[in-house]
């Protein structure tokens, strides 16, 4: 898809423009991922109800991993990169099991889904010294 694209950017516009758009394209096709995570924080910040029986950290975890298949499956990634993005979270899991264990992280919000000490949807712990 990609090279097709660039084929077709070529013909229709000078070269250097040509590719200025698909390093545009590029751009943002590596922020989708994040872009769509960061809007699902910002609405469930603004729409959770604590009273529902899921909690929105475990629903921003479902969510994740949701869109992540759909990813795959749809061909927006392919295995090689979801491997090496699992690598990448369980390196952090790794990390942040220590830190929790340390005593530098707490968790301030409720959840159900855990891996040892960490909730499954990580980066959002906060410093112990930030929440006194």
């Amino acid at each position: 898809m990609e090279r097709r694209l660039g084929d077709a950017m070529r013909k229709l516009l000078p070269r250097p423009i040509a590719e200025l758009v698909m390093f545009t394209l590029k751009q943002a096709w590596a922020c989708l991922f994040g872009a769509l995570m960061l809007a699902s924080l910002i609405i469930s910040n603004q729409i959770w109800n604590n009273a529902w029986a899921v909690q929105r950290y475990d629903a921003l975890v479902i969510y994740a991993i949701t869109l992540q298949a759909h990813f795959l499956i749809f061909k927006l990634e392919t295995l090689a990169e979801a491997r090496v993005i699992l690598l990448f979270h369980l390196t952090g899991t790794a990390m942040e099991i220590f830190k929790v264990n340390a005593g530098s992280w707490a968790i301030p919000n409720p959840h159900c889904s855990n891996f040892g000490t960490c909730r499954c949807f990580r980066g959002l712990c906060m410093r112990r010294s930030a929440l006194s």
